[in-house]
């Protein structure tokens, strides 16, 4: 983190990117074991041309 007091106010910013929520790199976590299923935390049907949604370039009919 990065604070800073500029004209009376604090400023706060990380000191890297944060990077953008990516379901791809979620789903390719919990493949790969870095991650582990969570009961509490359901992020819903994939959409669109996420990994597994209706739009999904690699889709060969999956129900």
């Amino acid at each position: 983190m990065h604070v800073e007091v500029i004209d009376g106010c604090v400023s706060v910013r990380p000191h890297r990117a944060i990077r953008r929520f990516s379901r791809e790199r979620l789903v390719q976590q919990f493949r790969d074991g870095r991650i582990e299923h969570h009961e509490e935390i359901d992020f819903g049907a994939p959409a669109g041309d996420e990994w597994g949604g209706p739009e999904d370039p690699t889709r060969e009919d999956l129900q």
